[in-house]
């Protein structure tokens, strides 16, 4: 059970992540940044593994770990090392396509197949080896 000031986090959390996620996708459909695919690709990694972290640890695998605590550390860094993995396949995967695959929006296509891939490694590697740490 999320008490009311967690809850009143994850609000504000996430009303900040739909206004960013909203901001960044203006600037790349706006194309005036020569990088957009990559500026929003970054933008949304960062998000991601932010939103990804707090949804798995509190919703997915129910860990209770403290926070601020040195197992906690230990969590953060290796989910963050398994995201940056499964991230270069996403990454991968969506480049890729858009690169080898001459039809309109491939990189999309190669997005869905690259999450798909990088999600379904990364739940086992963070099942395995992140949340069944036991706090000491």
């Amino acid at each position: 059970m999320i008490n009311v000031g967690t809850q009143k986090i994850f609000e504000l959390f996430f009303n900040k992540i739909l206004k960013f996620k909203f901001y960044s996708t203006i600037i790349f459909i706006s194309k005036k940044i020569t990088y957009g695919l990559l500026i929003q690709m970054a933008f949304a990694t960062i998000i991601a593994f932010i939103f990804k972290y707090l949804i798995d640890k509190i919703f997915i695998f129910k860990d209770n770990t403290k926070y601020l605590s040195k197992t906690h550390f230990k969590q953060i860094f290796l989910y963050g090392f398994f995201a940056v993995f499964t991230t270069l396949i996403f990454w991968a995967a969506e480049l890729s396509f858009k690169q080898f695959l001459n039809f309109k929006n491939s990189h999309y296509v190669g997005a869905v197949i690259g999450l798909a891939i990088g999600y379904t490694i990364k739940f086992i590697l963070d099942r395995k080896f992140v949340f069944n740490i036991i706090e000491n």
